[in-house]
Formats: C-alpha cells, structure tokens, sequence
C-alpha cells in the first residue's frame, strides 16, 4: 500500500509520468523513501522500520529507470534500517554507505538529496539533534528536514539548527567541503527550475 505497485516496472513507469506530470507544470519532484520502503512492515513515523528480511534490490529499479531518464530533480531518504546495506544498522538517512555509497557512488546520483523529517520516532528516539544533524550531513543529505509536528518541547527552529552545523564545521567534525558541495547541487537545482541568475 506504499507503492504504486509491488511490481518494479510498474512503479517505475507511474513514477515517470508524474514526475514528466509535475515537470510540465514546473513542480519539483522528489522521488522518495530511498533505497526503498515499499517492502517494510512498519511506520518509521512511530519507530524502527527493519527491512532487512523484506526489502530486495529490485526496489532500487524505479530509481535507476528515473536517473537514467533524466527525470530526477531530488531524492528523499528513508528512515529504514537494513542490515544488507549498513552493517552498523543506521536508518538510511543516517548511513553513509546507503546515501553516499549506494545512491551516489554505485547509482552515480550527485543531486540534491533531502532527509525525511528528521523528528519521526524511527531517528528521534534513538539519536540526539547533534548527531542527528551531524550524521545526515556526513552521510550526503543536503536538506535536511524538521517538520516540528512534535509536542513544543520538541521544536527546533532553524537558527538552532544552523547553530549547531556552524559548531561542528568550525571543530571539524563536518569539513567545510562537505557543506560547499551541498550548496552546489541546491544552486544547481535552483538554476535549473529558474529560482536564481
């Protein structure tokens, strides 16, 4: 009930004629629950969802078929844990052999990758802001996502995020090239829909 369909080709086929849809009216698509959630049994909205008995590569066809269309404006991550594919059982936001390497480096995808809202129970319950932020950064996410639909003990606001990013770039703990090339794509991006000179 995820998916478009349980079958790949199908999912891949519907996916690009709404995105070929959104293009026409110069909406910005954003494929998601990267490497795939379709397979998964639970709401990473309420906790962990561990995919690592259900989730097959096929999932990753709808997303090959899309890249190799030209058709992909920007990613979002999954908060899935699989062990076939982070052996440290990192949700795939977190993971950077999940956003950096399978996604980037094995799929050769080098756009804009954003987080799902990193307040759901599946990361807030298992990890503090700080790493939380930190890992996203260092795993290849270039937006990160806080949806604040949390009780208002929760809330962030950006200035606190930005806060924290800007103290772990001057400790090293997030090389400033990391930050640089996360700017690049959303210019890029913002270039090519019109948002900038």
């Amino acid at each position: 009930g995820r998916s478009f369909s349980p079958n790949d080709t199908i999912v891949a086929k519907h996916a690009f004629e709404v995105v070929k849809a959104q293009k026409a009216h110069g909406i910005i698509s954003v494929l998601k629950h990267f490497p795939g959630h379709g397979s998964s049994k639970s709401d990473t909205h309420l906790g962990v969802a561990d995919v690592s008995d259900t989730w097959v590569l096929r999932e990753l066809y709808p997303y090959k078929f899309l890249l190799d269309s030209g058709m992909v404006d920007a990613i979002m991550t999954a908060h899935i844990v699989n062990r076939s594919l982070d052996e440290d059982l990192l949700p795939a936001t977190l993971s950077k052999s999940i956003v950096s390497g399978l996604l980037r480096d094995f799929l050769k995808y080098d756009g804009v990758v954003i987080s799902d809202d990193l307040q759901m129970r599946a990361i807030s319950d298992h990890f503090g802001l700080r790493e939380t932020i930190k890992k996203s950064i260092l795993s290849g996410i270039d937006i990160l996502l806080f949806a604040n639909n949390v009780p208002d003990y929760e809330l962030v606001t950006a200035t606190e995020i930005h806060q924290l990013i800007k103290e772990m770039v001057l400790a090293n703990e997030i090389p400033m090239s990391r930050i640089w090339k996360s700017y690049q794509r959303i210019s890029k991006l913002k270039r090519i829909i019109g948002l900038m000179e």
